[in-house]
């Protein structure tokens, strides 16, 4: 849908000034549309700006706001903004009765169209729709509201003090930085995933040519998409390079430790105390690992830097027999704690 609104838009509300009954006031905050048509970028912005405002905010009233003329001849956009919502809160059983739907644009001889509309939606779901509870439980509320009395609105001739006296009776969601979530609408997330994969082929081209740098550069990327829009895929991706990478490294090290050994001779007859000694590569590898055990055992069990950790310290021992017998504790105790 394309989007008028730029940006979330407040505005305080006092009840007295529209004659309604409430003796105090409401913010209501227009939002960006979901699956804005000016790119996935904008989407993403959009979706992550509306979460963060929500989160902060100490209660707040859901109103979906449905227009007639995008509402699509199939119903598409009422069924995709009705997954959107699925989307964005994690239990929509337990806060279901705090939204509101409100149809607006409707001509007089359509309003009575609506419940019918739902009704369609409703027998035409796959199975694979009716399994997603969220989704089920929105487009359900919606159902069974509209068939007592839809709420169509004119905002030209309806009178608003009706409207707000009618939304300052509805349940309020408390605490939504527990509830909202952020997410991806469905045609942005595709367009991610490509990108995300071209980022996937970049990484193994620079990593074949020694440009570290550039691994390095593509590797923040990934890092901050997923710190901000926490996607498995990304996840999976930027954990599974950072382990190649871990490998690659270990393998240098590995060869430095065997060419240490193999100029033993040469260090004691010509280079002295001037040239490293092997052992000094054991031991501070040794170092670093007794340091991630450490570390490991004092982190949570449900912390997923866990396994990345101890995947670490296994491609570790698989090039040095010392620290096999570290991996082999460190597993033991993470299975303990785990059935603790």
């Amino acid at each position: 849908a394309k989007s008028i609104t730029r940006c979330i838009t407040p505005v305080t509300v006092y009840f007295k000034d529209i004659g309604a009954y409430g003796q105090d006031s409401i913010i209501l905050c227009d939002s960006p549309g979901f699956g804005d048509t000016n790119g996935p970028e904008v989407d993403i912005a959009n979706g992550i700006a509306i979460v963060r405002a929500i989160r902060v905010c100490e209660s707040v009233k859901p109103v979906l706001l449905i227009s007639y003329t995008i509402i699509g001849d199939r119903y598409e956009v009422l069924k995709d903004l009705t997954y959107t919502l699925a989307r964005l809160i994690q239990n929509t059983k337990d806060q279901i009765k705090a939204f509101s739907f409100i149809f607006t644009k409707y001509p007089k001889n359509e309003k009575e169209t609506i419940h019918v509309s739902l009704e369609t939606i409703n027998n035409t779901l796959s199975d694979q729709e009716r399994s997603d509870t969220n989704f089920m439980d929105i487009l359900r509320d919606m159902f069974e509201t509209t068939k007592k009395n839809a709420c169509v609105l004119d905002p030209i001739k309806n009178d608003p003090s009706t409207i707000l006296d009618d939304l300052a009776d509805t349940t309020n969601i408390n605490h939504p930085e527990n509830v909202f979530q952020f997410f991806i609408t469905e045609k942005s997330k595709s367009i991610l995933d490509k990108q995300v994969t071209k980022y996937e082929l970049s990484i193994k081209s620079a990593t074949k040519r020694s440009k570290y740098s550039l691994v390095k550069y593509i590797l923040d990327q990934l890092k901050f998409l997923n710190e901000l829009l926490n996607q498995e895929s990304i996840e999976e991706i930027y954990i599974n390079y950072e382990t190649i990478l871990i490998d690659e490294e270990i393998k240098q090290y590995r060869t430095y430790f065997d060419h240490a050994n193999l100029v033993e001779d040469l260090r004691k007859t010509h280079l002295g105390n001037e040239a490293i000694h092997s052992c000094a590569y054991i031991e501070h590898l040794n170092g670093k690992v007794d340091n991630s055990v450490k570390n490991l055992q004092e982190k949570d069990i449900n912390d997923l830097s866990i396994k990345l950790s101890i995947d670490k310290i296994k491609i570790l021992s698989e090039y040095f027999d010392d620290v096999n017998v570290k991996y082999k504790f460190i597993c033991q105790f993470v299975l303990e704690k785990k059935n603790a």
